[in-house]
């Protein structure tokens, strides 16, 4: 159980970022209001136009899980996608007042995953959420700023740099969740599964869970974006994964970490990521297909796939989506959950 919250965010946040200490000695807090989405500012944390950004979270009593949500939003690594026409979003700032305009709403009405709607049958609705914005550029992953050839202005790609603040903050606040749930969609996709290995050590006592939705890749793609700094997994925490090759991740994450579910979710067919890789979409649904068998296929049995029949982009935003088999994304999700349900997980 978690411990009872003793102290306020901001408390925790200065402790946290100063110092952060061994995680028995990590305080715990009370927020403001449980159930409610606040925003925290973090003066560390940057957009990639260098202001200053943060993160929110929603609070549940009592609540055992932590859902980290990842928000989506195209890329960008040359003067064409961040200037001149920009293939991101939010590449000149998020704060609060983003947050509040347009984002909280989603996430309480339209994101599966983070509504507390008892009518949506979200098995998370009971969980302490967190969302990480999105205003980098770089997918979640990036330690860098450059200034691309003929741009007017640096790019600050520090996607990943700025996860490692609100894991630290969220560690420190919430020190004992018995799982931690990290998902997003499209570029947030990417992010979850490029952060797994950094969530998973700043909850050493929990389990970690990933859950992808519309994030696959052309062989190599990753490879192809210097700029970004992306930290990859890999070595002792990823011996499987393969530098430089996105498929390979989760896969390769759930060898390493047998005791964790894995979930990945996609239209049968991708509208958008063929166009930011070069691809053709009739190749890319073979990639689609490819890399899901090779999930399905992981040994450790605990990695399973959703698939939705036809074109798109982002199953989470949908209303009810069904796979190709009839099951509903709620009930699926359910099985995932439940890490007692052995092979009534599987691929669908």
């Amino acid at each position: 159980m978690l411990a009872v919250f003793t102290a306020s965010l901001a408390m925790v946040a200065s402790a946290t970022l100063s110092a952060a200490g061994p995680i028995h000695e990590r305080q715990s807090f009370t927020p403001s209001a449980w159930d409610t989405w606040i925003w925290n500012n973090q003066s560390t944390n940057v957009c990639a136009d260098g202001s200053m950004t943060g993160f929110a979270y929603n609070m549940h009593s009592g609540a055992n899980d932590i859902l980290i949500y990842f928000d989506g939003g195209g890329a960008c690594w040359d003067t064409n996608s961040c200037f001149t026409n920009p293939t991101a979003f939010n590449l000149q700032g998020y704060t609060e007042s983003s947050f509040q305009g347009w984002t909280k709403t989603s996430l309480d009405s339209q994101i599966l995953l983070t509504s507390r709607d008892p009518a949506r049958n979200n098995p998370w609705a009971g969980a302490h959420y967190v969302f990480v914005p999105y205003c980098t550029g770089d997918i979640h992953g990036g330690n860098n700023v450059v200034t691309y050839d003929g741009a007017p202005a640096p790019i600050y790609h520090k996607g990943y740099s700025n996860f490692q603040t609100i894991l630290q903050v969220v560690a420190g606040a919430v020190p004992y969740p018995q799982n931690v749930w990290i998902t997003g969609t499209s570029a947030g996709c990417f992010g979850a599964t490029l952060n797994y290995v950094a969530a998973r050590k700043a909850f050493p006592w929990s389990r970690i869970h990933l859950i992808g939705d519309s994030c696959e890749t052309t062989p190599g793609f990753i490879g192809t974006k210097p700029s970004w700094k992306l930290t990859q997994p890999g070595g002792r925490d990823c011996p499987k994964c393969q530098p430089g090759e996105f498929n390979s991740f989760l896969p390769a994450l759930s060898s390493a970490n047998t005791g964790s579910r894995f979930g990945s979710i996609s239209f049968a067919s991708d509208g958008t990521l063929p166009g930011f890789m070069g691809a053709t979409m009739d190749s890319f649904t073979s990639i689609i297909s490819g890399y899901f068998a090779n999930v399905t296929k992981t040994t450790t049995n605990m990695a399973k796939t959703f698939t939705v029949t036809g074109e798109g982009h982002g199953v989470l935003y949908q209303t009810s989506p069904v796979s190709t088999t009839g099951a509903t994304l709620a009930s699926w999700l359910a099985t995932m959950k439940n890490l007692r349900s052995g092979s009534a997980y599987k691929s669908v």
